[in-house]
């Protein structure tokens, strides 16, 4: 299996748009490749109303292949995070992110790292995936509920 990381907000709708048709395309082939459309919920009142946002802008994306976390992405990095990790990293230990904004997570970060991006390639390094699932329901549900039944290829 391999996993690669798109961020699709950078890329042209129409070359998203291709990549979702490729897929599909080699599907109908007998290849098995999946893909999983990460979004913020923006301040939807939830995650359905999310979803049919994506859905409205790319009709070829799958409702059932778009994952949305809690609040915001950020929140899945410091839930991922121990005490001892957090002391490492000279933060205080966050415990449950489930309404953490990018905002907040962005007030975190110290001085001593030169960008955004080293920060977070950072708390990647030091992320325990249990601790993640414990400190945030909707990471929690990615990993446990979403994320094994798009591999298994149920939609």
């Amino acid at each position: 299996m391999c996993i690669r990381d798109r961020p699709y907000r950078s890329m042209k709708d129409s070359k998203l748009v291709d990549f979702m048709h490729s897929i599909e395309a080699m599907n109908r082939e007998g290849y098995r490749f999946d893909y999983i459309l990460q979004c913020d919920t923006d301040y939807a009142p939830c995650f359905t109303v999310a979803r049919q946002r994506v859905v409205s802008h790319y009709p070829c994306c799958e409702q059932t292949r778009i994952i949305v976390p809690k609040t915001e992405i950020e929140s899945w990095y410091l839930a991922g995070l121990t005490r001892s990790s957090c002391v490492l990293l000279g933060i205080p230990h966050v415990g449950v992110t489930d309404g953490l904004a990018k905002e907040d997570f962005n007030c975190l970060i110290p001085k001593r790292f030169e960008s955004r991006i080293d920060f977070m390639a950072e708390v990647l390094r030091r992320y325990d995936t249990q601790e993640a699932k414990l400190n945030n329901s909707s990471f929690s549900y990615f990993v446990t509920r979403f994320l094994p039944r798009v591999l298994r290829g149920a939609t």
